[in-house]
């Protein structure tokens, strides 16, 4: 029997029911759940058998704007600003001590996730501010940022400071840009994008971008993905939409079955089959891909 994690969206009109331990489709068991938690949106939590540490500096409670996010609906347990100096520091100290370690040298990759820094120069001596804090407690691991606030070539050279510096570019969608984001991230072109993005290459920067599965017809998400192909050099970020209750009607109308899941990653394994980027499972909780890629074990 295989173990997952589940994020799970609440519908009163979903196919899907629990019933004690058991999960139904319709009427159909077709597996057991336990350990129910809710979807806190905090100041940090772990992935990778607590070997990569995500944090949100800036509270992701908000921010809002872009029509699929959920997060300004979510609850947190503890809201602290880490971009004040000594509550970064607190906020290690913390950690380690709840982890009973001496420093930081167990971790994989330090991962800043968040859009809410007041512009692109804060942002940057957040990250580079981190980076000098972390490199005292003995990280050698990965600083990478997930968002879209690094648009000019002077802040990623600045970031070249960092001895390893990865950016995901939080693209989302290719069509309706306008309509499904925030104005700050929709007047961010996606040529402008492709440039930056070929930019942080350059700098020698691991570089993808983040694409939610479900918001395109599946002909937007294959042009879209052979544009941006040669510009990254990992592999994208794929998250299946989650269409929680006050956000139906958001999905693309061709995306509300089971089969166009199936044509989508099929659509993009045959992109990606020409080179030896494959998807990361601990990154991504909902994924495409769980146990194979393109017809290889992951």
């Amino acid at each position: 029997m295989e173990n997952y994690y589940c994020a799970l969206q609440l519908r009163r009109d979903s196919d899907y029911r629990i019933s004690e331990d058991k999960l139904y489709f319709k009427n159909e068991h077709i597996g057991w759940v336990n350990n129910f938690e809710i979807d806190f949106c905090d100041s940090y939590y772990m992935r990778r058998n607590n070997t990569v540490l995500n944090i949100n500096p800036k509270t992701r409670l908000n921010c809002e704007g872009c029509k699929f996010c959920y997060t300004s609906h979510q609850k947190s347990r503890s809201i602290i600003d880490l971009t004040i100096p000594k509550n970064l520091d607190n906020f290690f100290y913390d950690w380690m001590n709840l982890y009973g370690k001496n420093d930081l040298s167990g971790l994989y990759q330090i991962a800043v996730v968040s859009g809410c820094f007041p512009n692109e120069n804060s942002l940057v001596k957040f990250l580079l501010d981190l980076n000098d804090k972390v490199e005292k407690m003995n990280f050698h691991g990965e600083i990478f940022y997930l968002g879209s606030q690094i648009q000019t070539e002077e802040s990623l050279k600045k970031l070249s400071e960092i001895p390893y510096f990865a950016y995901s570019l939080s693209i989302e969608c290719f069509e309706n840009r306008d309509k499904l984001l925030r104005k700050s991230k929709s007047g961010f072109t996606l040529e402008q994008i492709k440039r930056i993005m070929q930019l942080s290459i350059l700098y020698g920067h691991r570089t993808n971008f983040t694409y939610i599965v479900g918001l395109d017809g599946i002909k937007a998400l294959e042009e879209g993905l052979k544009n941006f192909e040669k510009y990254i050099n990992s592999f994208p970020i794929f998250n299946i939409l989650q269409e929680h209750e006050y956000q139906k009607g958001l999905r693309n109308y061709t995306a509300n079955n089971i089969q166009y899941y199936l044509q989508a990653r099929k659509t993009i394994e045959k992109i990606f089959a020409h080179s030896s980027l494959k998807p990361t499972m601990w990154e991504v909780c909902r994924t495409l891909w769980y146990t194979s890629y393109n017809g290889e074990k992951l």
